[in-house]
């Protein structure tokens, strides 16, 4: 599964007084880690090549990018029903 995040970034990036790169976002996700890896690691993420991302980054980008979840896995916002 692709996330959304290029759209959750440009949706942002269009209403925010701060912008956030790709880079900034590796950054927060990946702290601890060098900047080279940690702009892989994004852009790999981005592009769908990551084969597990845990729930804690899920939350750092919603909180960031002020998106929601279901925003980002590309579920419609406005409907719930399809957990039923």
């Amino acid at each position: 599964m692709i996330l959304r995040i290029e759209e959750a970034m440009i949706r942002f990036n269009s209403t925010a007084e701060k912008t956030i790169t790709i880079p900034e976002l590796g950054s927060l996700l990946w702290p601890y880690s060098s900047e080279s890896t940690q702009m892989v690691s994004a852009y790999k993420l981005v592009r769908g090549e990551t084969t597990r991302i845990p729930l804690r980054m899920i939350r750092i980008i919603c909180d960031k990018l002020e998106c929601s979840p279901n925003f980002l896995c590309g579920f419609d916002e406005n409907k719930f029903d399809w957990y039923l």
